[in-house]
């Protein structure tokens, strides 16, 4: 083989490896810009190469710390709930309607209407057991649910089974058959200033 012919095939091996790599690049540029939203495109035209890349990373290091933080505090937030259902005593709907002598359907009405808590767990609602007494819904749990209705039903979960201040430490749900006023009035304090 002469020379020439192996200069022009190392040559042909070269270009035909370098255009790989180029197409490899553009398609890792391209998987790169479509993970940034179409808003966060419109001012990088105007920068230098360099520019580009600067504020292209910059961005997707933004965005991985963003979704980061989110999915911590997701964990964390399942973490808190998982362990709150641990701690207290829940029910069913149906076992709920069974206690109190009603349907199921009832038991959904009164948490629509702010009268029940339940929590959802997967695909089921779970209510709290404190919220009733000798086959009755608690004296006062309603007033205090008002009080709270501007929180998620996990907030109020957490706010009912919590030492409180106002109560001397005590947990609300405990303190709520024997002192259902001073729980009222905790409730309606928290709602207007802690749940802000």
């Amino acid at each position: 083989m002469a020379m020439t012919d192996r200069v022009s095939e190392a040559s042909a091996a070269y270009f035909s490896e370098s255009g790989q790599l180029r197409q490899q690049l553009f398609e890792r540029i391209q998987r790169i810009l479509e993970r940034l939203p179409d808003p966060e495109l419109q001012d990088l035209p105007s920068l230098d190469d360099l520019g580009l890349l600067g504020e292209i990373e910059s961005r997707l290091a933004t965005q991985a710390a963003s979704q980061n933080a989110m999915g911590r505090a997701l964990l964390r937030g399942h973490k808190a709930r998982t362990q709150l259902i641990r701690s207290t005593d829940m029910l069913s709907i149906d076992q709920v309607a069974q206690l109190l002598g009603i349907q199921p359907d009832s038991v959904r009405k009164r948490i629509q209407r702010g009268r029940l808590l339940a929590v959802k767990q997967g695909p089921s609602m779970l209510l709290p057991a404190f919220q009733l007494r000798d086959h009755q819904v608690i004296a006062g749990l309603g007033e205090c649910l008002d009080a709270l209705n501007d929180l998620g039903d996990w907030t109020r979960l957490d706010w009912f089974m919590m030492p409180h201040p106002d109560l001397d430490e005590q947990i609300p749900a405990e303190c709520l058959v024997s002192s259902p006023e001073l729980v009222i009035a905790a409730a309606r304090r928290f709602g207007r200033h802690g749940g802000a």
